[in-house]
This record gives structure tokens, sequence and C-alpha cells, in this order.
């Protein structure tokens, strides 16, 4: 199973270079003479020595081979390798201005030695597991989403508290009131704007939820949260009946929308177990077209479906929905 972890990595790499492999032996071969990552040393080495459990074990080991060759999005290019930009980038994209702000405040002044926190060490029981969940992310292929990096906050958050103290005794009284309660009006007036859409959220700097469309996919903009969103709409607008490409494993009808399952919408067949989702149809038009942005940004899609959604993004959507999740168009006919 380590060795798949390999062999899901050369073939990654390979198709984004656009240079598949073709021979299996080719393959083969070429995992043969790549030394293993230290992932994959580290799962041998820890089934060697009996570590952990061995269907723990396996698990590691079936999550890396997953990881090593995922598709991620970042700032309009699709990759299988993932790149080490993208959670910085998630990180500056997804949190707030003020935030930002105030940790970037935090850091110099506590680089200056001006934190009392640093005279007993108590700075390194923060940065140390900050600094050392960074670089995992960074370092890690799986590049679909700002929740990995979730961890990183509460230790930030910490270091970040004795900033108004801090301000006080080397600014004045003033500055170590007055810029704090600035920050938390900022960030209270991002948040507000932001809601109730969450999950979509990108700072202003990123350009909201619609900057964000160019920057990341998946759960940092679209995780199949826009349905309820697409049934207020319907109704509001009288709309009876959409063609659908919804990214998510919901059930549409059941938030009493009536469409058509475009392409792309979850569809799984097991034989002899049956099937869940729904098969492709093709569309209605002319009609409206709604497509989850996950779906429009092409991340998990074939390179043909790619292709035949790749008209929507030229088009001026009718409506964006769910706080930019579920995009809307007509279509007279498809292609144009």
């Amino acid at each position: 199973m380590a060795r798949n972890i390999r062999l899901s990595r050369l073939i990654a790499e390979a198709r984004d270079r656009g240079t598949p492999f073709t021979d299996e032996r080719a393959l083969q071969a070429r995992a043969d003479v790549t030394p293993p990552d230290l992932q994959e040393r580290f799962i041998l080495w820890a089934a060697r020595h009996r570590l952990l459990p061995e269907a723990y074990v396996y698990g590691l080991a079936f999550a890396a081979q997953g990881a090593a060759g995922r598709p991620s999005f970042l700032l309009g290019r699709v990759s299988l390798t993932g790149s080490r930009a993208y959670f910085p980038i998630c990180f500056g994209a997804k949190t707030p201005v003020a935030t930002l702000a105030v940790v970037a405040a935090a850091l110099a002044l506590g680089a200056r030695r001006l934190f009392r926190l640093r005279r007993r060490g108590e700075a390194a029981f923060l940065l140390v597991p900050a600094t050392a969940i960074a670089l995992t992310a960074i370092h890690s292929r799986l590049n679909i989403g700002h929740r990995h990096l979730l961890g990183l906050y509460p230790f930030l958050y910490i270091y970040a508290g004795a900033l108004p103290g801090q301000l006080k005794s080397a600014a004045g009284r003033v500055a170590g009131l007055w810029a704090p309660l600035a920050m938390v009006i900022l960030l209270g007036a991002e948040t507000i704007a932001a809601r109730p859409y969450f999950i979509p959220f990108f700072n202003v700097l990123a350009g909201g939820a619609r900057g964000g469309m160019g920057l990341l996919s998946d759960s940092n903009l679209d995780w199949g949260q826009g349905l309820p969103a697409l049934q207020r709409w319907m109704r509001e607008q009288g709309v009876q009946r959409v063609n659908l490409c919804y990214f998510g494993t919901a059930d549409p009808a059941a938030y009493g929308i009536a469409f058509v399952p475009l392409p792309g919408t979850y569809h799984l067949g097991v034989p002899g177990a049956g099937e869940a989702g729904y098969p492709a149809e093709q569309p209605e038009l002319p009609g409206y077209v709604a497509i989850g942005a996950t779906h429009l940004q092409g991340v998990y899609l074939k390179d043909a479906l790619r292709r035949y959604y790749e008209f929507l993004g030229r088009k001026t959507p009718i409506t964006v929905l769910g706080g930019g999740a579920m995009y809307v168009y007509w279509v007279d006919r498809w292609g144009e």
C-alpha cells in the first residue's frame, strides 16, 4: 500500500506536466528507481516496528495515496500536485482583514521583544505549534480547503491577545485603546457583511466571495451549500424548473427543487446494490442553468465536461446565490 503513494505521486506529476504515463510497465519501472518520500518512509517504518495498529497504518497509507494526486484549484489553475503557495494564499484570502492586521502587529512587536510573553518563553508554547501546523499544511499536497488551517488560529489569537497592553506601553494609552477598538469594529463589519454565508467568505482584499471564484475552490467557496438559496430564488422568481449541475451529494428534490440533472451532478451506481443520485440528462433549453461554483471552475470534472461547461464562464450570470456558491444563467442554446 505504501508503494501506491509513490505511484499516485508519479501519475499526478506526469499529468500536470502534460505527459501522462501510457504504459503500465514504464510507470512501474519509474517507481522502482524513484526513492520513497518522507511520508512513505514513515508509514513503512511505523508498520515495520508496529508503532501503530495495523488498520491505522493502512488508513494512513490510504489517505496519503489519495492526497498524492487529488485535484486542487489555485489562482484559476487546476493541479493534481498542489502548490506550496496554496495555504499561504488561503490564510491571506480567507482571514478577515482585521485579524490579519492584529496578528501582523503582534508578530512585529514580538520580534522587537516588546511582549512580556517572551521573557519567560511562553511565546514558544504558542508560536512553535502554530509554525508546525503551518509548515505541515504547506508541505501537504492535499490542497482542498482553508479548514486544514483552522488549528493555527487559536495559537495566534492567544498570542495576539497581549497586543492592547503592549501597544499601551509602547505608544501610549490612546493607541492601546483606540487601535484595538478600531480592529474590533472592522472585524464586526466584515463579519456582518458576510453573513449568513460564511463558507464562501473571502476578505475584502481578495474581492469578497466573487473575487474568490478565481482564487480557491471546494470547501473554500462551494461545498454544496447552495441548494436552499436556489430554492428561495426559484420561489421568489416563479421559476418552475432549472437545469442543475450540483456539486454535492444532497438530494435537490429534498429542498423542493424541480430540476434536470446535468452531467457532473452526483450519481453513483453500485452493481447489485442500486444507485444514488441522478443520471445525467440533456438540458431543457431555452431555460435556466444553475451550476455550483466548484463545477463552474471545473475542478473535479473530466476534461470533456470541463469544456462542456466552459462557455458559461464567458457569460454574465443572471444571479449568484448562496454568497457565491451557486451561479445561475439563462441559456438559449448550449455553448452560446
